[in-house]
């Protein structure tokens, strides 16, 4: 897999990398519907991400490692 860089990724661009977790939020829509802001970084940068059909399952731990 080659990596892929914060700086150079576009609007709408799919990709398959590693990215560090800066920061992750559930937050509610206007419809009271859960979902989840996330904050991706590397040495280039970060970016904001959102995933919006977040359920319990899809749910980030709030600490330890993921594998």
């Amino acid at each position: 897999m080659k990596q892929a860089f914060v700086s150079a990724l576009q609007a709408e661009q799919t990709i398959t990398s590693y990215f560090l977790v800066c920061e992750k939020e559930i937050r509610a829509t206007r419809e009271g519907k859960s979902y989840l802001a996330w904050n991706w970084g590397d040495r280039t940068g970060t970016i904001e991400a959102r995933m919006w059909t977040a359920s319990s399952a899809t749910r980030p731990p709030s600490s330890g490692t993921i594998s």
